[in-house]
């Protein structure tokens, strides 16, 4: 959306005709050998027409947030305890991984990450992921005290918020799972779960 954003096209209509932005290729307007066009569908449907229709809604989702805004101001870097996103951000030279996403030190963050990316290394059956998914749902209630069908009940409190984020990002990094599929599971939107994910934290080793 930065072509958007800075002024130079008008609409998503026009930035799916921008050369130089990758929305052109999604939107096959453009040709790029190196964009892996469906690797980015995935994420929104396993369907191409679902998938363009839920990364189409979830562009005009983020057309209304002030980005700038919300990563200024020490708005998201915050080092101190409690749930944490998954976002390495640079400050005065030091990584951190900050605000609320997942819940712990820095440390316990890289730990969740380091088991997502070997998680990404493995390849998993269908039955085997769903599997996972499920033991992750249900160790994850029990933690917590409280039931599936409460997690999925779509309730905005902040603890379900945040536990929704922190299986969001492990079923979408982790298990491959599409953002679609991952949002019925959870009982929240596409769009939702996008949101979760998409300051996906870059980890460092000793950061």
């Amino acid at each position: 959306l930065n072509p958007l954003r800075a002024g130079l096209v008008a609409s998503l209509h026009e930035l799916a005709s921008y050369p130089w932005s990758g929305h052109a290729v999604i939107m096959k307007k453009v040709f790029c050998d190196w964009l892996q066009r469906e690797y980015v569908l995935q994420f929104f449907g396993s369907r191409e027409g679902a998938a363009i229709e839920s990364y189409l809604a979830f562009l005009e989702e983020e057309m209304g947030v002030d980005r700038e805004k919300e990563l200024s101001g020490g708005g998201l870097l915050r080092s101190h305890g409690g749930w944490k996103l998954v976002l390495s951000m640079r400050k005065e030279g030091t990584k951190v991984l900050s605000d609320e996403r997942i819940l712990g030190s820095d440390a316990f963050v890289r730990v969740v990450l380091k088991e997502a990316e070997e998680r990404m290394a493995l390849p998993l059956s269908a039955d085997e992921r769903s599997r996972l998914i499920n033991e992750d749902i249900e160790q994850v209630c029990r933690e917590a005290g409280i039931t599936e069908a409460f997690l999925r009940s779509g309730s905005r409190s902040g603890v379900l918020s945040s536990m929704r984020k922190m299986l969001a990002m492990k079923f979408v990094y982790g298990y491959g799972l599409s953002m679609a599929e991952t949002g019925r599971r959870l009982g929240v939107t596409t769009n939702a779960v996008g949101y979760m994910v998409r300051q996906r934290g870059e980890l460092l080793d000793g950061a």
